[in-house]
C-alpha cells in the first residue's frame, strides 16, 4: 500500500515517504513477475523478484 509504514521507528524525519515497495511493485507486475519479502533470522529483510525471461 503506497505511503503505508510497517515499521513505526521510521518517520519523514528518519527518511522515505513510503513509495519505494509501492513503485517496485507496479513494475515487477506490468513485467508480469513476482515479488515478496520476508524476515532474515539475524534482522532485516529479504525481498526476492522473479521476472519471466
Amino acid at each position: 500500500m503506497p505511503y503505508a509504514r510497517l515499521d513505526d521507528s521510521r518517520t519523514r524525519k528518519t527518511g522515505g515517504i513510503g513509495l519505494g515497495l509501492a513503485i517496485v511493485k507496479s513494475a515487477v507486475n506490468q513485467l508480469e513477475g513476482e515479488i515478496s519479502a520476508s524476515n532474515l533470522s539475524f534482522g532485516g529483510a529479504f525481498f526476492k523478484i522473479e521476472l519471466p525471461i
